[in-house]
């Protein structure tokens, strides 16, 4: 896909994220908890399937949970340039 868009002279910058805090159960798999570095609720509502609902308080991760995350992202925005990605965008908004 990347060299089709690179042979029309386009570029393709990927953007990877972590939702954070700002998730809700009934949006992911399994109706997982959100997770975030801390466990502080983000006092605001989110649209579900059954309607809007209060974003629930994430489990804070551990330490070595952090330390995971970041190296999932430099492997995924590595992933990314090899696969002929232009540039990798991490998207820190929202919480």
């Amino acid at each position: 896909m990347t060299a089709g868009v690179h042979d029309k002279g386009g570029h393709i910058i990927i953007q990877i994220m972590h939702a954070g805090r700002m998730s809700h159960p009934d949006n992911t798999p399994h109706h997982r908890q959100a997770v975030a570095p801390s466990a502080i609720a983000p006092g605001s509502q989110m649209f579900t399937a059954t309607g809007m609902q209060d974003i629930p308080t994430p489990r804070a991760l551990t330490t070595e949970e952090v330390r995971r995350t970041v190296t999932d992202f430099r492997h995924a925005a590595r992933r990314a340039i090899e696969a002929g990605a232009d540039g990798v965008e991490i998207h820190g908004a929202n919480g």
